[in-house]
């Protein structure tokens, strides 16, 4: 079988239905092919205007003679420029790269984990058990970039920009890194000995002689590999896969120069843990490395080095996993590993077997890796079946490319529907593009002494621009972001979810009440949306409502002290005191309770007639906002809890001192103005009360205790003879 023709017509099968899946996607079934329906949110005419300039390629790059064929063909190899240059113009590549990541971030966080980490990162968080160095390193660039950030900066927008920087970063190292991968795939086609091939006149790169080395330009190779839809990882992503992408990129370049006998074992195995330190899932890699070790072993000459690499590497190794061990506060990463391996192999086939047989998840794997492509796994396809019929697998890189394409389409098969749903979570297996791409490209010139026409190449290039650059730009407008996330089939009421949460940070909270209440209507189990609803609900005074949804939250998740901490409030607010005990009882023999909690769950005590339970829980709760105080004596909140506690206790001089405290802090807090006045009126001081009062009609005249507010004013008048203000 000749690969060049394999090759060639499956890029051509490819450009065809991408092309037809692209117009389908962009008008009729737009739902269904979540994958190609990039265009649809665009006016109709650029998909006009995109599909013809493929065509045009398409014609150019195969007629003989035309000026995209002398182009190409004229253009420079920096393979064969002196080093300095090469590097020169490597290191212009990834500047020029980096300002056109930039340029072309993303701007929103409706793709994957994005909402979650602005939240998480900022909070502290600086590790995570399945990405454990991909975390400490947001952490560590939040703390750079906050440092330089503006006074009055949202933490959230310091974030994304922090995750941009990381991921645009990240990009610019992905050029030098794919060059070197694609100078490696190129060797692959090359005979031992055999002199390049000469460009034909009439044509681009056409076939030599018959003992040619190979004609794939490496620019070309580097090319496809970076235009593939994974890219957008590199656009600023937020969820940032980048540092994996970029890790199995290098990896792969390393295997490959050692399976050459350019380097040691060294390199690809520091790369290889260290791409599973970035994400577990990279441990699909770790065959791979296996079989890079027996190769080493069983090449004599190679065989002492390889021994001393692997001793080294162990160090390497072991200094890694003491390194995780210290910032995640004793964190093993082989138990991890294998906890995660075997709930991944094991839990998940127990929770969604019928998803994984299902035609939903052959819809799903489909998009998902049209949307990660165009070419990527779709190619390594028949790049498998090549080498597999040429017996590739005899040479240690053959064997190499096709362990690592087989491990990762297995694994990219049995992906099950996530808590994000499955196109919403393309990221996690986004990586595993460049790897079958690179793998694809590598059989097919090593199946045999290949030599590929370059205008196979240009189609493949084209129709991977075709596919890539909409995605991309897509993506920098949020609206129009925002208009996909509403056509995903992301099921269980996700999809609405997602949307009614977007309306919720843009301060939309009828158009979110909506979503979120379409969102349990077709899943009332979608916790998220209990308790995202439930807050909107809050805030438009219906606690019983909201009471009804974080029941459920709780039902969903009884280990959440967030959902038993917001069931208990408005438990309260309804007067259902000893419906909140149970709950105050659970997070309290946990060891959950904040310092405000226990004021509350001695106040609900002290309702349902336990006065010497609620007593001694007062003075917990003074013990613990005792302890909070001293630690942060000047925050307005600590001193509002702490005089609440003393209050509670009868201490009305002592709690007097703390919320005058907490006013002066922030004087236009309304929750520590109402607690001064209410203190003042209970201690029969109504002249010192009122202007706390008046301020907070000013600064509120819809508060939630106006009415007992007004009454209060009623009485202060009554009394002094004067008319507030």
């Amino acid at each position: 079988m000749n690969p060049d023709g394999v090759l060639g017509r499956s890029v051509l099968v490819l450009l065809v239905a991408n092309l037809l899946l692209h117009i389908l996607g962009a008008s009729v079934l737009r739902d269904s092919f979540w994958g190609t329906h990039l265009y649809a949110f665009f006016p109709p005419w650029t998909l006009l205007i995109a599909t013809a300039g493929l065509l045009l390629v398409v014609w150019l790059a195969r007629a003989p003679g035309t000026w995209l064929v002398r182009t190409i063909a004229a253009a420079p190899d920096p393979e064969s420029w002196p080093q300095r240059r090469r590097t020169l113009f490597l290191v212009a590549g990834s500047v020029l790269a980096g300002l056109v990541f930039w340029l072309a971030r993303i701007r929103h966080t409706l793709l994957g984990d994005g909402n979650v980490i602005v939240m998480s990162v900022p909070a502290g968080e600086k590790f995570n058990v399945r990405q454990p160095l991909t975390a400490y390193l947001n952490h560590f660039l939040y703390r750079l970039v906050h440092a330089r950030a503006p006074d009055g900066a949202e933490p959230a927008e310091v974030a994304m920009t922090s995750m941009a920087v990381g991921s645009v970063v990240a990009g610019m190292l992905l050029v030098p890194v794919v060059w070197g991968l694609a100078t490696e795939i190129r060797r692959l086609g090359a005979r031992p000995g055999a002199p390049q091939e000469g460009v034909q006149a009439d044509g681009l790169l056409e076939d030599g002689p018959s003992d040619a080395g190979t004609l794939a330009p490496a620019w070309l190779l580097a090319a496809i590999l970076q235009s593939q839809g994974y890219v957008l990882l590199v656009c600023g992503y937020v969820e940032n896969y980048t540092y994996l992408l970029l890790a199995l990129a290098a990896y792969m370049w390393l295997s490959l120069r050692f399976l050459a006998g350019r380097t040691g074992l060294l390199l690809p195995g520091i790369m290889s843990l260290l791409a599973v330190t970035l994400h577990l899932s990279a441990g699909i890699i770790l065959p791979s490395l296996a079989l890079l070790v027996g190769v080493g072993l069983a090449r004599a000459p190679a065989r002492a080095r390889t021994v001393r690499d692997l001793v080294i590497l162990a160090v390497v190794g072991a200094g890694m996993l003491a390194f995780l061990y210290v910032i995640g506060a004793k964190y093993s990463l082989l138990r991890t590993f294998i906890d995660v391996a075997r709930d991944a192999v094991i839990g998940s086939a127990e929770r969604s077997s019928a998803y994984s047989l299902s035609l939903v998840h052959l819809r799903d794997f489909v998009n998902e890796q049209l949307l990660i492509g165009p070419l990527a796994m779709w190619l390594s396809l028949p790049a498998i079946v090549v080498a597999a019929r040429a017996r590739a697998h005899r040479s240690a890189a053959g064997a190499y490319l096709l362990l690592l394409a087989v491990s990762y389409l297995g694994v990219s098969w049995a992906a099950r529907d996530s808590n994000l749903g499955y196109a919403r979570n393309w990221d996690l297996l986004a990586p595993g593009g460049m790897v079958f791409c690179a793998a694809a490209l590598g059989l097919f010139l090593h199946a045999e002494p290949a030599r590929p026409r370059a205008w196979i190449l240009v189609w493949g290039l084209a129709l991977s621009l075709y596919h890539t650059l909409p995605w991309i730009v897509l993506n920098t407008s949020e609206t129009r972001s925002v208009a996909r996330v509403m056509t995903l089939p992301l099921g269980l009421g996700r999809t609405e979810l997602v949307v009614g949460n977007w309306y919720l940070r843009q301060g939309q909270r009828t158009q979110a009440r909506a979503w979120l209440e379409r969102s349990l209507a077709i899943y009332p189990d979608n916790v998220s949306a209990c308790n995202l609803l439930g807050n909107v609900y809050v805030q438009d005074g219906e606690p019983e409502r909201a009471a009804v949804l974080f029941a459920n939250a709780v039902r969903l998740r009884p280990t959440s002290p967030e959902y038993r901490r917001k069931l208990v409030q408005v438990l309260l607010a309804v007067g259902r005191q000893a419906d909140a005990l149970p709950h105050f009882a659970f997070l309290a023999q946990r060891s959950e309770l904040r310092p405000e909690d226990w004021t509350r769950y001695g106040g609900a005590l002290r309702a349902v007639g336990r006065a010497d339970e609620a007593q001694r829980v007062f003075k917990r709760a003074l013990e613990a906002n005792e302890q909070a105080w001293r630690a942060r004596p000047n925050d307005s909140k600590v001193n509002l809890d702490m005089g609440r506690a003393l209050t509670a206790l009868g201490a009305y001089d002592r709690a007097l001192v703390h919320f005058r405290r907490a006013v002066e802090v922030q004087p236009n807090s309304t929750s520590a103005l109402f607690d001064l006045g209410g203190l003042l009126m209970q201690m029969e001081r109504p002249g010192e009360a009122r202007p706390y009062l008046e301020k907070i009609l000013k600064l509120e005249p819809e508060h939630r205790e106006s009415s007992r507010i007004v009454e209060w004013l009623q009485e202060i008048r009554e009394r002094t003879g004067t008319p507030p203000e």
